[in-house]
């Protein structure tokens, strides 16, 4: 999980500086970082990877402590587990689900923490969080995101679903890189779609840098 989360924070402080910072030509680039102002002139991109660590700390560190486990993540958990039961319902599989366990005549997946979707969730509120837009299109984004990556996280849950029924042995494949990297790299799309819109609706939904 710790390669994923530097990815997209890669990815994210990559697509910030493509749409916030002030291009320049290289030689200038090498200028400023000697500059003793350098880092006034970088302060916006400064804060904004300082709030997304920050972010992303403290939401992981939380939903690590199971804090939130009876009243959050176990509820959410159960959300999925029986709104995957139900899709397949309608394709036709018989299937149940008995807590945060989807099962069916042969087959048994346990939704945990890794597969809810909510470690994408939290890397994308964190991305959100960081960028400096305005507050409805923080909302927006948000909203954007928590819808996305449900739907998102619906599918790769039913995938692993369908591989457990009928290529079991590959179910670890799928689970660990297959299911997690479909998910990560979808929640980054999500986030450079939401950046791009801030950006093209113009500076001034933008807060400027201090």
């Amino acid at each position: 999980m710790g390669q994923q989360v530097f990815f997209i924070g890669k990815q994210a402080l990559r697509t910030y500086i493509h749409f916030v910072s002030p291009k320049k030509e290289n030689k200038e680039a090498r200028r400023d970082s000697a500059h003793p102002d350098f880092w006034r002139k970088n302060r916006a991109t400064i804060q904004a990877s300082v709030i997304f660590v920050l972010a992303i700390t403290l939401f992981f560190g939380v939903l690590i402590s199971h804090i939130l486990d009876r009243y959050l993540v176990y509820p959410y958990t159960a959300l999925v587990a029986h709104t995957s039961s139900a899709i397949l319902d309608l394709v036709g599989y018989d299937t149940t689900v008995r807590g945060t366990i989807l099962k069916s005549v042969g087959t048994s997946l346990n939704i945990g923490t890794g597969c809810n979707g909510l470690e994408a969730l939290i890397i994308f509120v964190s991305a959100i969080l960081a960028f400096p837009a305005k507050l409805n299109s923080k909302l927006a984004g948000l909203l954007l995101g928590f819808i996305g990556i449900f739907i998102i996280n619906q599918t790769r849950v039913i995938g692993l679903y369908l591989v457990s029924r009928y290529a079991s042995q590959h179910l670890d494949l799928a689970h660990t890189y297959i299911g997690q990297t479909y998910v990560i790299i979808s929640g980054v799309a999500l986030w450079i779609l939401w950046a791009e819109r801030v950006f093209r609706d113009g500076k001034k939904t933008l807060t400027p840098a201090a």
